[in-house]
């Protein structure tokens, strides 16, 4: 149980990790962009936008090929997004890889709460999804 719980927060905490480790370098990021703080503060909307939206794709995606490879492709293309995005030079490039983060976000969301339902029952299952829910 220890183990799952592990790996299930490992996958849920990307989207927390996603928004408030760069919440206070906006103003710092927005300069070296040469960019307004307004932009890249509306890459959380639309980081939480892709999440919500995105995961209307990917829970089909999970029923049809399993969690597994959703969950490898969402904490790839969560890397890929991180890099992308430290190494942007432009608004639209940054702007890009958030919004790729927030695809793979989606992907790595759905596979743990499914995985919750699917290996949880009861209060376990309560108690696993209050847990994660907390981060």
């Amino acid at each position: 149980m220890q183990k799952f719980l592990f790996l299930l927060l490992s996958l849920i905490l990307l989207g927390p990790l996603g928004i408030d480790l760069y919440l206070p370098t906006i103003p710092a990021i927005a300069k070296g962009l040469n960019s307004s703080e307004s932009l890249i503060q509306s890459t959380i909307a639309l980081f939480i936008l892709v999440l919500g939206v995105g995961q209307l794709i990917a829970g089909p995606l999970v029923d049809k090929y399993g969690r597994k490879p959703i969950a490898i492709i969402g904490i790839i293309l969560y890397m890929l997004g991180a890099a992308m995005a430290a190494l942007a030079v432009s608004p639209f490039m940054f702007v890009s890889s958030r919004l790729l983060q927030g695809v793979a976000v989606c992907c790595t969301a759905v596979v743990a709460f499914s995985g919750v339902r699917d290996r949880l029952n009861g209060n376990e299952a309560a108690r696993a999804l209050v847990f994660s829910m907390a981060h």
